[in-house]
């Protein structure tokens, strides 16, 4: 059978004693020799609907999956990676017939192979521009550096050209980028996460980079991770590199600027960059890894351990007990035969306000019931997809086959996680990429699955549409889309606070995280339950032109009570529009 660990906050002088028990699904049947690629039972509750044939998706297979909307036409598109390494499909949604349509041209320059795709806009122009990354180990026949496309609408037409952008010379293991603005600059750099570099029957870790943008220029700024660069000739190798395999970015201190949360494997410990104001004076920021103070690099079983952490494929960052310190959640890959130094895939729950932050860390793993099993977390992302303002978690947990399946947590009131994926139907197989987004527009947030058949080949991958179903009743939800003129255009690294009359819901606006990422659909959902609106205060990523001034915002939504649910974009003069065709305004 399979089942999850209780999930128990341990209580102490520092921490809240919260019961984060976690409910056990019903253990699956063992006679059943019929291999199940699907959900393994008809839904208890109904509160999803597979209709990927109604949306146009039938026989579609996908390893990673990208919500973006890349025609500028405000409907989401899908693009597809179908393998580990492939060629990019491009699906346009088109409003009339409510399906995603497979492009009849290549948007591309040329034929290109991929293992992940992030859509930014450098240039600030408001179309989708494209970075194409390639992991680089042995199952590629050619490797490639970061590859740029800027993105220009042509007839209604979205069309690529590539751009020659130079990052350091040579050819990487690049596992994860995160774009995000790091300076608040109002550009766009990139954090760049490297794994093992194989040179013959050899490896190891290479150090990963931090890139300072401008539109598609980019210059170095490695020497701002502190001391990632340090390299000892004698040993032929960087002394701090870890293999760096996921990465996320979050406020996690609350400073105004945004901190980077790295998941390394092999036992490494994770690294969280902490982004700090340079004691030198000199403007420039800098970068310390404050993850074995924090309790982010491992448990506390591998603290002392150079190698106790666990293989760590991605972190990500959010309030979910609306408290007001941010958390985290860890996926790790983790089997039974483990020392119970090796780190499991946990919550790790933030216990104070002040510097540095600590996590309690609550581990959770699943149990096969005959001694032996095995967990991939490949993949997470939060979404209230019930509207009670408490955030859920799916998991992409995946790769052990036939037990390893989509995981829902679902956050009770009591701040408990509960798995209720097999009761709702959705426990699909080997789930990989999987997004968010609202596919129907009915201000509900729905989600969209992938699937590989690792480690067995009858499994026929396919991709799985679920439509969020759950009764609205006398629920709020809102969706904001930021518009940055002066910040990035999508304002990602913002952090915004909703605050209701019963409490106050924080979330960071990020859309491509961890290893090899697939990306969510744009737009911060919030689930209000049946609270009312009062404000919303938005810390956009960028510094005033006096270059001294955080630009916070507070935005009232009292006029926005009488609808359960409001699509509004924020714009950085301190306006709402209704429309996110209209356009922003310049504050100076």
């Amino acid at each position: 059978m399979i089942f999850l660990t209780s999930l128990l906050l341990i209580d102490s002088c520092s921490h809240k004693n919260i019961d984060t028990k976690t409910v056990a699904p019903k253990p699956y049947n063992k006679k059943i020799d019929k291999l199940i690629s699907g959900p393994t039972k008809k839904p208890v509750i109904n509160q999803f609907i597979d209709q990927t044939e109604l949306y146009g998706l039938r026989n579609i297979k996908a390893t990673n999956l990208y919500a973006v909307d890349f025609n500028h036409d405000s409907f989401t598109d899908l693009v597809v990676l179908p393998e580990h390494f492939s060629i990019p499909d491009f699906y346009q949604f088109e409003g009339n017939s409510n399906k995603f349509i497979k492009l009849d041209y290549n948007p591309l320059p040329e034929v290109i192979r991929g293992s992940y795709l992030s859509f930014v806009d450098f240039n600030k122009d408001g179309i989708l521009d494209l970075v194409v990354g390639t992991l680089n180990l042995k199952t590629e026949l050619t490797k490639y550096p970061l590859r740029f496309y800027k993105g220009v609408i042509i007839n209604n037409k979205i069309y690529y050209s590539h751009i020659n952008v130079n990052l350091s010379r040579g050819i990487r293991p690049t596992a994860t980028i995160s774009l995000f603005d790091y300076n608040l600059d109002g550009h766009l750099d990139i954090f760049e996460g490297n794994w093992y570099e194989y040179t013959g029957k050899k490896s190891k870790p290479i150090n990963d980079q931090l890139y300072q943008g401008n539109g598609f220029k980019f210059k170095n700024a490695t020497g701002f991770l502190f001391k990632e660069a340090l390299y000892s000739k004698d040993q032929e190798k960087y002394l701090n590199a870890r293999p760096s395999f996921g990465v996320s970015t979050c406020d996690i201190d609350q400073n105004g600027y945004p901190d980077i949360l790295v998941s390394t494997s092999s036992g490494f410990k994770n690294k969280l960059w902490l982004n700090q104001k340079n004691i030198l004076n000199t403007g420039q920021r800098l970068f310390k890894d404050f993850g074995v103070e924090s309790e982010f690099s491992s448990d506390y079983d591998g603290k002392h351990s150079p190698r106790g952490g666990g293989n760590s494929f991605y972190s990500l960052c959010t309030d979910y007990n609306n408290d007001g310190i941010m958390d985290i959640v860890v996926g790790e890959l983790s089997h039974s035969y483990d020392t119970e130094a090796r780190d499991r895939s946990a919550f790790l729950t933030g216990t104070r306000k002040t510097f540095p932050p600590v996590f309690l860390r609550t581990e959770y793993h699943t149990d096969s019931g005959d001694g032996g099993w095995n967990q991939g977390d490949r993949r997470g992302v939060f979404f209230d997809y019930d509207m009670d303002g408490l955030v859920d978690l799916l998991v992409d947990n995946s790769g052990f086959p036939p037990k390893s399946r989509l995981i829902l947590f679902r956050q009770e009131e009591n701040h408990s996680f509960a798995d209720l994926s097999e009761a709702l139907g959705i426990n699909i197989l080997n789930p990989a990429g999987t997004v968010t987004l609202d596919i129907n527009r009915d201000g509900q947030m729905d989600f969209i699955s992938g699937q590989t058949n690792i480690r067995n080949s009858k499994i026929v991958p396919r991709l799985y549409v679920f439509i969020n179903k759950v009764l609205r009743l006398k629920k709020r939800s809102f969706r904001f889309h930021l518009k940055g003129i002066h910040s990035n255009s999508h304002g990602y690294g913002a952090l915004l606070k909703l605050k209701t009359n019963k409490t106050t819901l924080t979330k960071w606006n990020e859309t491509i995280s961890g290893p090899l990422p697939s990306q969510n659909e744009s737009g911060i959902y919030f689930g209000l339950g049946e609270g009312l609106p009062q404000k919303i205060t938005v810390n956009w990523p960028i510094i005033l032109k006096d270059k001294k001034t955080q630009h916070i915002l507070e935005y009232s939504l009292k006029n926005f009570q009488k609808k359960l649910h409001y699509d509004l974009v924020l714009c950085e003069d301190g306006s709402i529009l209704l429309d996110r065709t209209q356009n922003c305004k310049r504050l100076f």
